[in-house]
């Protein structure tokens, strides 16, 4: 297990950098379309819940194209991220106080 990490990670910049700048427009595009269907109490919970799922969301793919994960798991990992970034938004609301 020593250096699965490091492993992991030099596989995913590599993968990331020969598809950077598609990479970057579709994650501004799903944080836009996201931060828009999003609505939580304080204004910056919707950008940032926005923005985690875009970057997951990209990181799966890199888990789908080198087949280390299918279709099946792959959506079933976003549902399962997809759900716990929803209940800490809405658990946010608790450490602002009264509005």
């Amino acid at each position: 297990m020593t250096g699965l990490y490091a492993a992991a990670t030099s596989a995913f910049i590599q993968w990331f950098a020969g598809r950077r700048d598609t990479a970057l427009a579709e994650y501004s595009k799903m944080v836009r379309d996201l931060r828009d269907k999003l609505h939580h109490d304080h204004p910056r919970t919707a950008d940032i819940v926005a923005q985690l799922t875009a970057a997951y969301s990209i990181f799966v793919g890199f888990l789908r194209d080198l087949n280390i994960v299918d279709e099946s798991r792959a959506n079933e990992f976003q549902l399962h991220v997809g759900r716990a970034l929803n209940e800490v938004a809405v658990a946010q609301k608790e450490f602002h106080g009264p509005p």
